[in-house]
């Protein structure tokens, strides 16, 4: 639900925000990063599938690029999760940002024809957007996670 959330406010009124609002980067890159941090494949796999579906219903990319592109980036962070850990704050930013650079570049590549030099610009407003509210998205998702989870121990406790 979230997920839908950030993509309806990032097609609809980011766009009204002025000249640096119309940049705003994807914040559905945080929820992906907060998802692929913590749990398991089984049951995250899915919500970045439904995820990327909404995003592909939303947008003008051709369908599926936001399902291949969320779920390969999933794949990544979960990987580099079983190699270090990616709970530090610092390695959270440098994951967010490098997730903003994947889907730009993605976009670039597979979405137009012949990427233009000039577009380049656009990428320093999102790397700003992303430096600041990037990692506290990841925060915020993963609190409301673990509220989540206090929540449902106390209905249905463990023996």
């Amino acid at each position: 639900m979230l997920g839908l959330l950030l993509t309806v406010f990032r097609s609809t009124l980011a766009l009204h925000l002025g000249e640096a609002g119309g940049q705003v980067f994807d914040l559905n890159i945080p929820l992906i990063v907060a998802l692929g941090i913590s749990g398991t494949l089984k049951s995250r796999l899915p919500v970045v599938f439904l995820i990327g579906f909404w995003a592909d219903s939303l947008s003008v990319a051709p369908f599926g690029f936001y399902i291949a592109l969320y779920g390969w980036f999933f794949m990544g962070i979960f990987g580099l999760g079983m190699l270090i850990q990616v709970n530090r704050h610092l390695v959270i930013w440098l994951v967010v940002m490098a997730g903003v650079l994947f889907e730009y570049l993605s976009g670039l590549i597979f979405v137009q024809n012949f990427p233009d030099i000039a577009q380049f610009g656009d990428l320093g407003w999102q790397f700003l957007w992303a430096m600041i509210f990037g990692p506290i998205l990841v925060m915020i998702v993963r609190y409301l996670e673990k509220q989540l989870q206090r929540q449902m121990n106390k209905m249905m406790p463990v023996n």
